[in-house]
């Protein structure tokens, strides 16, 4: 399985007739607009999120693109729902953001490629007022590196006078509803081979002066369903996306954990899985293709005033056999820290930033890894393969301060202790890869640490 990443660049664009919504411009490598006159048909259909809903996806847009321009309206009912679920949620709150995903297909020549979704982030209540210009650029003619460029290209033929679509399945598909405890570091301080363990201190500080992300991770296969539910874990592509949820707030705890010790830090939030397939509806019937996609996502967190809501607890996480079984343990050695021995000695410390630079080496801005995924698995009603697949998967959460991503905090061994650390950390079973260069890394998944 590989996990790919990239990046959705949005420009403001001008524009005139339009009043409230979101209104989103296609263009090509070159810059120019998707249309007719191109020389391409294009499709396109948008979800948003409704936060108060269960299912929270709202369909809010399909149809042909004619002009490169898709207008998701605010006098539109299903997209005012929508704006009005979140305003009596935030009703004054102009910092969040959350996301419309956007499917675009283009017909050019012979083939249609199907693209990835458009993360599109925007905030309710400034849609409510007036209209937010995008811009996405997509990769049309598949001879140069810029753009989104397409996971499948398909004949033309398969379209029999239809067009295309997404259709959550929702027998395999795991909402929340509620906040729930979503865990965002886990410790434990088990004793070594000696019997001796020392303490372990372990802190967070992310400020409201920043920007807290949390990221879209999207996978793909043909037959994917049928493949899981045969208890075949699939190669699949995944792809690490832009942010579903987003807002400035405070998170600071810190706690000490004892020898034989366990903690969790948590916030409370809404979370997502998604499976998806692709349709050609035509003559009023509805074909599949055997495209298929899983979205797994924080699609809301619980807020109180400037927090966070959430905090630590002792003991394991409700999640942790999820997490295990999807991940492999690696012992942490890193250069120029006081890792660099793979030991942390009584008073030395080491930060998340270092933790997270060794295994960012591409700086695709992936940090923390919150296991969505096993959070589906242990509160979904799956068969066990599916439950086996789910394990693996996690979205990623970002703090942005000014151009650097980063998660402030440290796991120290109190200068008190007389036994040094042996420090593994857990990663996903799965390798990530970059978008452009297809370099291989790894990625912490769910910031499980364990001290031995």
């Amino acid at each position: 399985m590989f996990v790919l990443f990239y990046s959705v660049s949005y420009v403001v664009a001008a524009s005139q007739g339009y009043s409230g919504g979101v209104l989103i411009l296609l263009v090509d490598e070159a810059g120019s607009p998707l249309s007719y006159m191109s020389g391409l048909e294009v499709w396109a259909q948008v979800w948003a999120i409704d936060p108060g809903t269960i299912p929270p996806i709202v369909e809010v847009y399909r149809g042909v693109v004619s002009d490169g321009k898709i207008f998701v309206s605010a006098r539109d009912e299903s997209f005012r729902r929508v704006l009005e679920g979140w305003a009596r949620m935030y009703p004054r709150d102009e910092r969040y953001e959350t996301f419309l995903e956007v499917f675009v297909w283009i017909k050019h020549r012979e083939t249609v490629r199907t693209y990835p979704p458009i993360i599109i982030n925007y905030n309710p209540l400034r849609a409510m007022g007036s209209t937010l210009y995008r811009c996405a650029m997509l990769n049309v003619h598949l001879e140069v590196d810029e753009g989104i460029k397409p996971v499948w290209v398909w004949q033309a033929t398969q379209l029999s006078g239809g067009y295309p679509i997404w259709i959550p399945d929702y027998n395999l598909s795991w909402f929340s509803g509620d906040y729930i405890e979503t865990p965002i570091l886990m410790v434990h301080n088990d004793y070594n081979a000696n019997g001796q363990s020392g303490i372990i201190f372990a802190d967070i500080h992310i400020m409201e002066v920043y920007i807290t992300e949390f990221k879209v991770s999207v996978g793909f296969d043909l037959n994917l369903a049928e493949k899981i539910l045969s208890g075949i874990i699939p190669d699949i592509k995944i792809q690490i996306l832009g942010a579903s949820f987003s807002t400035c707030r405070r998170f600071e705890n810190s706690t000490s954990i004892l020898p034989g010790g366990k903690c969790y830090f948590f916030i409370n939030a809404k979370a997502a899985h998604v499976h998806a397939r692709e349709y050609i509806f035509s003559g009023g019937q509805m074909y599949p293709t055997g495209r298929e996609r899983v979205d797994d996502y924080i699609y809301d967190v619980q807020v109180s005033g400037k927090r966070f809501a959430g905090g630590v607890k002792s003991g394991a996480s409700p999640y942790e056999d999820q997490i295990f079984s999807g991940s492999d343990e690696e012992w942490l050695i890193i250069s120029g820290t006081e890792l660099s021995d793979g030991y942390l000695s009584p008073g030395e410390a080491v930060y998340f930033s270092q933790i997270i630079e060794y295994y960012d080496v591409y700086q695709q801005d992936v940090e923390m890894g919150i296991p969505v995924g096993s959070m589906a698995a242990k509160l979904g009603n799956f068969p066990t393969p599916v439950k086996n697949f789910l394990s693996r998967i996690a979205v990623s959460l970002s703090y942005a301060k000014t151009a650097v991503l980063m998660v402030p905090g440290t796991l120290s061994n109190v200068i008190t202790s007389n036994v040094s650390e042996k420090v593994y950390c857990r990663v996903s079973k799965y390798h990530y890869i970059t978008s452009t260069c297809y370099y291989k890394f790894k990625v912490p998944m769910g910031i499980y640490f364990r001290f031995a």
